[in-house]
């Protein structure tokens, strides 16, 4: 694999690639250092060997230019490797952000197949301004859209909602009783108005 693809593997690279594809392996290395390079190579690896097909490997990153470049390199690879004896099987691995296997997961439940998604945090601003307001002339509505999504975030972290935005104490429980117990757990003062946004 070294001569057709003209790499020379360290040490370190090399020991990941002998490692047993069937266990889970954690590769902690800074940027730049060949992750996505071992990755793929393992896949290929694997693939040579037998243990598993091309679709029946997932490679998630964080930016859709990176899942780009894991395809490209994947099919760089193969193409080098042509004629080197190893038994690559025809198709490939799916590459994909977090934030798109994770919306595909959420759309295989009925009640999130008609759920769209805010492309920019522009958009929220753009959809909720106009319901926006507060008492302070100080504070600007994109420093307001901040804190609901602060407030949200504590409510979540501190397991205080089972579905996102309710406190748990609250369901089922008329909305003022919600806002009451939302104005406790927000660290500022706002209005009843501002708290009834984030329920709607």
């Amino acid at each position: 694999m070294e001569s057709n693809l003209k790499m020379k593997f360290s040490d370190e690279q090399i020991a990941i690639l002998n490692n047993d594809f069937m266990r889970p392996l954690l590769v902690n290395a800074c940027a730049g250092s060949g992750k996505t390079t071992i990755f793929i190579l393992m896949a290929l690896i694997a693939i040579a060997e037998g243990k598993t097909e091309p679709n029946e490997i997932l490679g998630i990153t964080f930016s859709h230019k990176s899942k780009i470049d894991m395809g490209q390199r994947y099919q760089n690879f193969v193409d080098q490797l042509q004629g080197s004896g190893l038994n690559l099987s025809s198709g490939k691995p799916k590459f994909t952000t977090f934030h798109a296997l994770f919306y595909q997961l959420l759309r295989q439940n009925p009640e999130y197949r008609s759920a769209k998604v805010l492309t920019s945090y522009r958009y929220f601003i753009r959809d909720l301004s106009d319901q926006i307001k507060h008492p302070s002339n100080i504070i600007t509505k994109d420093e307001m859209l901040s804190e609901m999504f602060d407030l949200n975030d504590y409510l979540i972290n501190q397991d205080l909602t089972s579905d996102g935005v309710l406190p748990n104490e609250c369901v089922d429980k008329p909305l003022s009783e919600a806002v009451k117990v939302m104005g406790q757990y927000s660290r500022q003062n706002h209005n009843e108005t501002f708290l009834k946004i984030i329920l709607m």
